[in-house]
């Protein structure tokens, strides 16, 4: 996570209060010349419980997101990848330097603060507030404006999920490190076999596919095992539905 604390000048020291004459650039954590005096001087006259009354997290605990509206869908997925470690752990060892748009960020090359301006720059600015932030909860305006979505309209969260995880496998593909490049078909694409066999001649007929979900019937099943043994109960072919064995060259039950 190195070059997360170097994009975002993360270990860089506070400046003390009137240590500057003013604003230090390339230090996100100098508040010299922003106002600082006024607002110190309130904080000082302010009492303990309205610091108290500050949304600050407990050390361990969880942060969470801001509804924007329609926006839970996403908010809920968001969690869901950001406590995968083998997902957050990629999109923190994404490289902005490897990524096509983000090679045209001037703010890339400059002594300012990184301004991401890809999907993949504003998900990892993200996870590293959420993971590194005191607060209790993130706001992920930035995130959803880059994914132009409207947070007035609740969106399938099947659907955007699936969409999401396309846009990230191709983007991804321009990445160098394997466990980034290779992120979404190590960690979310499956393949099975669909095995047809002829009951005559006993000829099998092998149908491979890939899979990023798969739609199972949860209606009457209590364990995810049981809705899987129904997804792949065997299937028998007769009547109008005969299968055409290559090898009998005719409909066969199968």
């Amino acid at each position: 996570n190195e070059h997360i604390f170097t994009a975002y000048r993360i270990k860089q020291n506070f400046c003390k209060n009137k240590q500057c004459r003013r604003n230090c650039r390339g230090n996100p954590f100098c508040l010299s010349g922003l106002g600082e005096a006024r607002l110190l001087d309130s904080l000082n006259n302010s009492s303990d419980d309205a610091n108290n009354a500050l949304p600050r997290r407990t050390e361990g605990s969880f942060v969470g997101l801001k509804n924007l509206g329609a926006t839970c869908y996403v908010n809920s997925l968001l969690q869901l990848w950001f406590h995968n470690k083998a997902f957050r752990d990629a999109i923190f060892l994404w490289n902005p330097l490897e990524d096509p748009v983000e090679q045209r960020n001037i703010s890339l090359y400059s002594d300012g603060p990184f301004l991401p301006q890809s999907v993949v720059g504003h998900l990892q600015q993200l996870f590293a507030l959420m993971f590194y932030s005191k607060c209790r909860y993130i706001d992920p305006s930035p995130f959803v404006e880059s994914l132009r979505l409207d947070t007035s309209t609740q969106q399938d969260a099947q659907e955007f999920s699936k969409l999401f995880i396309s846009l990230l496998e191709s983007t991804l593909n321009h990445q160098s490190l394997k466990n980034v490049k290779n992120l979404i078909t190590d960690n979310f694409r499956g393949e099975y076999k669909y095995i047809t066999r002829c009951c005559k001649c006993l000829t099998e007929s092998v149908s491979p596919s890939m899979f990023y979900e798969l739609e199972l019937n949860v209606k009457g099943h209590n364990t995810l095992t049981e809705c899987l043994t129904e997804y792949l109960q065997v299937e028998r072919l007769e009547g109008a539905d005969c299968y055409t064995c290559p090898v009998c060259q005719v409909k066969q039950e199968a």
